[in-house]
């Protein structure tokens, strides 16, 4: 355990480092108000030195928002330990990971000791941080893959209560505007576990739409003045999805809307009915 200290400049908690024998720091999630966020609670424990610094403000907790197939990374901070983690819409139709982590605000200099719970190579060193350096980091929190992730509700007093209709929009990459009366609305806010269902066929109606107006606006090469399809990375990883699935895209004369948004967001229905190449489970 002594080569820690030559290995790295600082202790840091994480997978793989003895640094905090004690220190404990994960992450978990729970539902947001928003449709494009996840609220993360940072958690830690046993590693008084980390707490200090974040107590102090010489620390923050930070997430690192990414989706491989894209491209797409951002950095969000909060001196909150109950963190909400926003995306722009236009990405979420693939699966984002989450990095959850501690990172220092301000330059650092600490003779560290008993009370700082950290490994005994450490005690008596005196360390240098560097603003930006990362002090902790947890597991990865993967959010699953949704075309439902692109849908944005809004309430809309003009419609009648239990009606809604679907818009295109690109504002924070493309998307889909559900605009619903009040009664849906409200409903689609904080749907029970007695009405998942319900609430799954309403986001089933709106991804079927959404993919009419795809259809409507990006079935060009883009040479006729509109943008192209393959130059907007939410439509690349829509159509990869719809090939692994086997079904055509927008582009494609036969092309089903609601084919193409019931094999990515399948219908609910009441039961469990066994395909005939589905092994029963025992």
């Amino acid at each position: 355990m002594a080569d820690i200290v030559s290995v790295f400049p600082f202790p840091v908690l994480e997978n793989g480092n003895a640094s905090f024998p004690k220190g404990v720091y994960k992450a978990g999630r729970e539902k947001a108000d928003g449709d494009h966020s996840v609220i993360i609670n940072h958690e830690l424990t046993g590693a008084p030195f980390l707490q200090e610094m974040l107590d102090s403000n010489k620390a923050v907790y930070a997430c690192l928002v990414a989706i491989p197939t894209t491209g797409y990374r951002r950095l969000l901070t909060s001196k909150s330990s109950q963190q909400e983690v926003p995306w722009d819409k236009g990405y979420m139709a693939d699966s984002l990971n989450i990095r959850p982590l501690i990172i220092a605000t301000e330059e650092i200099t600490h003779k560290l000791g008993d009370d700082d719970g950290v490994a005994k190579p450490w005690i008596g060193k005196t360390i240098a941080i560097l603003p930006g350096s990362r002090l902790a980091r947890g597991p990865y929190l993967r959010l699953k893959s949704s075309i439902v992730n692109m849908l944005t509700f809004r309430v809309d007093e003009n419609l009648r209560p239990d009606s809604m209709q679907v818009d295109l929009a690109t504002d924070g990459g493309l998307h889909f505007v559900v605009r619903m009366g009040n009664n849906l609305y409200r409903f689609t806010r904080n749907p029970d576990e007695n009405h998942k269902m319900l609430y799954n066929n309403i986001c089933v109606h709106a991804v079927s739409r959404g993919f009419e107006l795809i259809k409507r606006h990006y079935s060009g090469d883009g040479v006729d003045g509109d943008e192209s399809w393959e130059n907007i990375s939410v439509l690349q990883v829509l159509a990869d999805k719809l090939a692994s699935e086997g079904i055509s895209h927008w582009t494609d004369p036969d092309f089903d809307p609601v084919r193409a948004a019931t094999e990515l967001f399948p219908i609910g229905v009441p039961g469990h009915v066994v395909a005939d190449d589905e092994e029963e489970e025992g």
